[in-house]
């Protein structure tokens, strides 16, 4: 029997300050996940305002600044008058109140990558930095843990461009590297510079391809450069350009997934602390490198050697490329979307009349 879509509300922190990655999962997400009926319900900025209405997605505006069971209880109405059974939560510090707000209402909560306290009340926890193993996956709490890089939540597309990438990128061994610098959607840190400033120092020819993301700001970048350069703006996704590229420079979210399930040796410049923390899970597996972050005074001498070392060494990217693309294999959607169904399916038979019953 097919399986169906399911109406689906989801929330996100969807401003420039926070990069706007949730957004753009959410996005993708929509799409891969959303049946009829479903919306999203956010407060946007100005920047995410425009990425909205360009999209065309159904999308609703809540009140500022709601939190907790105030929040919960805005988000159940939304979802009772859209008829959505489940509500996803993209965002990083759910309360106990908000979560439990929503299960009392009968939805089925979704908590992506959540850290604040309400994450283990979730009926899905979906963390692909947390290491399986580790003491960090060793939880107790309601929620259905799903942890690791192979539940990374990116669009299939990049399995795709996996498979066809590899031959497309040492068709030419001979010529520049290619590069890709992809630092979000808003690049709040100001990386940008900082990427280009390091790579000028590399002694490597270089084809770069810049990433300007909707609320990014492209006076950062110089006016001259030793390498080529070409900036790129309003992409739907990278599967296709990182297919082209050997070397890619990102921040610490969702992009770092995208890189090494595509198989492209990455090099993480973190935009902020947690960042750091994420990337250096992987980094301790040999799936990437990973500079400070970026209030450290050691962050920029970092970046600088990374990037000699990497763009002059091949063995050591086709090492990163083949433990990376080995922990992210690209399915962690339709992971989710096998749990929904799973959880639904126990939700539906719960709310059926015993057979025998009288």
């Amino acid at each position: 029997m097919k399986e169906t879509k399911q109406n689906i509300l989801f929330h996100c922190d969807a401003d420039r300050s926070r990069g706007m990655g949730h957004l753009f999962r959410c996005r993708m997400l929509y799409g891969r996940l959303a049946g009829p009926g479903s919306s999203l319900a956010v407060k946007p900025d100005s920047a995410a305002r425009g990425l909205l209405e360009s999209s065309r997605l159904p999308w609703r505006e809540i009140s500022p600044p709601s939190a907790g069971g105030e929040l919960g209880l805005e988000l159940a109405e939304i979802a009772g008058e859209t008829g959505a059974r489940v509500v996803l939560l993209d965002r990083k510090d759910n309360s106990r109140e908000l979560v439990l707000t929503l299960r009392r209402q009968g939805l089925l909560v979704v908590a992506l990558e959540d850290t604040g306290p309400g994450r283990l009340e979730a009926d899905i926890l979906v963390d692909p930095h947390v290491q399986p193993g580790s003491a960090e996956a060793a939880c107790d709490g309601r929620a259905l843990c799903c942890f690791g890089p192979g539940w990374a939540l990116i669009d299939p597309c990049y399995v795709a461009a996996r498979a066809n990438g590899a031959a497309d990128r040492h068709a030419d061994d001979t010529g520049p590297l290619r590069v890709a610098v992809s630092l979000g959607g808003s690049d709040p840190a100001g990386l940008t510079r900082r990427v280009l400033a390091a790579l000028a120092k590399v002694d490597e020819k270089l084809e770069i391809e810049l990433v300007a993301g909707p609320g990014a700001d492209t006076g950062q970048v110089p006016g001259t450069l030793r390498h080529d350069i070409r900036i790129h703006r309003g992409l739907d996704n990278l599967a296709k350009l990182l297919a082209t590229c050997s070397l890619a420079f990102v921040s610490g979210g969702i992009t770092m997934f995208e890189t090494l399930c595509v198989g492209v040796a990455t090099v993480v410049v973190p935009q902020h602390e947690e960042q750091y923390t994420n990337a250096s899970r992987l980094a301790s597996r040999g799936a990437l490198l990973v500079v400070p972050p970026p209030a450290e005074k050691s962050s920029v001498i970092g970046l600088i050697l990374a990037a000699r070392e990497i763009a002059g060494n091949e063995a050591l990217r086709r090492k990163l490329v083949s433990t990376g693309a080995a922990l992210v294999d690209g399915r962690g959607v339709q992971r989710l979307e096998s749990r929904l169904h799973s959880l639904l399916g126990d939700m539906t038979d719960k709310d059926q009349p015993a057979a025998n019953a009288v």
